[in-house]
C-alpha cells in the first residue's frame, strides 16, 4: 500500500513514515511534473530505509543482533582463556 503511494502521492509518504519536513520539500519538487519522477523515487527509496531501519529496531528489541555479539567472542578470540593460552609472553616465541 505504501508503496502505491509512493509512486503517485510521493509527498504523502513522507508523513506517514513520519518525516513531514521531506513531505513538503518532496510536495514542492512534486508539483512540477518534471520533478514527479526524482520524487517518486526519492519516496520509494525512503520507504525502503523506512522498512530497514523498523526490522534493525525489531531485531534489536527481540535481542537478534545482541546476543550475536556475545557468541562471536570465543570466535573472534574475545574470551580470556584464548588469550592465557601463550603463556604471557607476548606471543614471539621465546627470548
Amino acid at each position: 500500500m505504501r508503496l502505491l503511494i509512493a509512486l503517485l502521492l510521493p509527498w504523502l509518504l513522507f508523513f506517514t513514515v513520519g518525516r513531514p519536513i521531506s513531505g513538503v520539500i518532496c510536495l514542492i519538487l512534486q508539483i512540477t511534473l518534471v520533478g514527479w519522477i526524482p520524487a517518486a523515487i526519492w519516496a520509494v527509496y525512503s520507504l525502503s530505509q523506512f522498512k530497514t531501519d523498523r526490522k534493525i529496531k525489531k531485531a534489536m528489541a527481540g535481542g537478534g543482533l545482541a546476543s550475536l555479539g556475545s557468541d562471536m567472542d570465543g570466535v573472534m578470540g574475545g574470551s580470556d582463556s584464548q588469550s592465557d593460552s601463550d603463556g604471557g609472553d607476548g606471543g614471539d616465541g621465546g627470548d
